[in-house]
């Protein structure tokens, strides 16, 4: 197992050196998200963060790591990578459509229809606490639907 690691960091190094316009993809393990990650100086670090901490300025406290003109987030180019802060790597999953919100979410509980349904039946007159045994969540979760801090649907 050692030499296995071993491997991939020298290959992590070799793969960050690299002067190309193409994908330089991570060819080692990936989280479920798809981004290379990789053991270094003590600790699992996704792999284009820290090909881009080898080969540009370091980052400002809160700055993210974007995928620029190819989207792949298996992608360790440094050249394709830039920093960004929160808004723009919130967007660039808007744009890359990997931003897992609503009922594709995977600890969601409510369909786009569930959240229609309680809005329709809390204004007719329903208790939201009586929603919430119906539907299996907290009042709370009802309370933020009906007021609309939560799951919006056009």
């Amino acid at each position: 197992m050692r030499a296995a690691h071993g491997q991939a960091l020298a290959d992590f190094y070799k793969l960050a050196a690299l002067e190309t316009d193409d994908c330089v993809v991570w060819p080692y393990a990936r989280h479920r998200n798809g981004h290379g990650v990789v053991f270094l100086n003590g600790r699992t670090t996704r792999a284009h963060r820290a090909a881009l901490l080898l080969r540009l300025a370091p980052p400002t406290v809160d700055s993210f790591a974007l995928h620029g003109p190819c989207h792949n987030p298996a992608c360790m180019n440094y050249r394709h990578l830039s920093w960004g802060d929160y808004l723009a790597n919130a967007a660039d999953k808007r744009r890359d459509g990997t931003n897992v919100c609503g009922e594709a979410h995977y600890h969601a509980k409510l369909s786009t229809a569930d959240v229609a349904a309680i809005r329709t039946r809390y204004v007719s007159g329903e208790y939201q606490r009586d929603l919430a045994a119906a539907y299996g969540v907290n009042q709370g979760t009802i309370s933020r639907i009906v007021n609309r801090r939560r799951r919006a649907i056009a």
